[in-house]
């Protein structure tokens, strides 16, 4: 991991990053020369051999025309260094744009984490993401045309969510066709310091003790309700998710190194193999939203429910659910050794057929 920059320009209510270097004197965004943070790269390339790095800043460009200058600057001595690696950054969706995040694919950019926080509008005010869900859809177009991977955070669960915010949020995800799986249970957590925190402070809605601060929905009784028991079910979500991005973090890395290697005739094999993992988890998605929505549906009509039906209706979700997942599992484990696929494919007449027409490749 490396860091370009420490802290954040913006003010969002829930952030501790803010809350914490507007502590001190100085600006909240401090960063490194692109010299200095090149160097330390050009050091750890050389000595350690590293082919890969994951850039922890909260803000990787930065807004304004004098941030792409670094930006581009960045590239080029990377460039003019001979530095090959693969790395991710993380950034707001506002300072994405194709001519800069070009150049940084150029240099090795493959992943880019995004935490777009809400699918709605009314939830991103509150949150002071300063943003428009225009433009996180045009983040997200722009990141899919350049075939760069896309890991997404997003917080479903506020003190004062309702349950169709929820689903408008829901909506909101599977439309821009995120990975939703490792936020579906994302509950706001409230940090010291912050504005969420001190206005549930305010109001006395404070529950536990630091750092496990906690809160009730006062909007919408039935919003604790579903998280409970989506907290209780949903749990396999969470491992597919982890699986989703260990696999896509492995295809990433093997395409970079048949790319350095100029390797073109087992980057024609490739391409299409990571399109199709790529339409499993559309799939994935697509039969996990429809899930949620079903435990949506129940928690609106069924909050006084008895014990027993709710029971009923919690067993039978879960047995559900975990069918569901052994199945997103067996789907995606094909794709565990991505080597293999690539030889699988190289020597398949039936592969040969059937990609040669539609990729104009073999």
């Amino acid at each position: 991991m490396a860091l370009k920059s420490r802290g954040c320009y913006k003010n969002c209510s829930f952030c501790s990053v803010r809350a914490f270097y507007s502590t001190s004197d100085g600006r909240s965004l401090r960063l490194r020369s692109n010299k200095n943070v090149i160097d330390e790269i050009e050091n750890i390339v050389n000595l350690y051999s590293i082919n890969e790095i994951i850039f922890v800043d909260d803000v990787f460009i930065g807004p304004g025309k004098k941030n792409k200058e670094r930006i581009n600057q960045f590239a080029e001595e990377l460039n003019n260094r001979g530095l090959k690696f693969i790395f991710t950054m993380a950034e707001r969706v506002d300072n994405i744009s194709y001519d800069v995040l070009s150049v940084l694919k150029d240099v090795g950019l493959r992943q880019v984490f995004l935490g777009l926080e809400s699918g709605n509008q009314e939830i991103l005010n509150y949150f002071d993401k300063d943003i428009t869900l225009v433009q996180t859809e045009k983040a997200i177009e722009i990141l899919n045309e350049l075939g760069i991977d896309t890991e997404v955070s997003f917080i479903t669960f506020t003190p004062d969510c309702t349950l169709n915010q929820i689903e408008q949020n829901l909506d909101f995800f599977m439309r821009i066709g995120v990975n939703i799986l490792q936020g579906l249970l994302n509950r706001l957590q409230c940090f010291g310091g912050t504005k969420i925190y001190e206005q549930l402070q305010r109001q006395g809605r404070l529950q536990g003790e630091f750092p496990f601060f906690s809160y009730s929905n006062k909007a919408d009784v039935r919003v604790d309700f579903f998280y409970n028991i989506a907290k209780e079910t949903l749990g396999g979500f969470l491992s597919i998710s982890y699986e989703i991005k260990r696999i896509r973090r492995k295809i990433r890395k093997k395409m970079f190194e048949i790319e350095q290697n100029k390797d073109y005739i087992q980057l024609q094999k490739a391409v299409p193999l990571k399109s199709e993992f790529n339409n499993v988890i559309k799939t994935i998605m697509i039969e996990a939203g429809e899930a949620y929505k079903n435990l949506l549906e129940f928690s609106k009509g069924n909050y006084n429910s008895s014990k027993i039906e709710i029971e009923r209706f919690k067993s039978k979700f879960s047995d559900d659910t975990t069918r569901l997942c052994q199945g997103w599992f067996n789907m995606i484990k094909f794709y565990e050794n991505f080597r293999f696929n690539l030889e699988l494919a190289k020597g398949s007449e039936e592969y040969e057929e059937q990609h040669a027409n539609k990729y104009g490749i073999i």
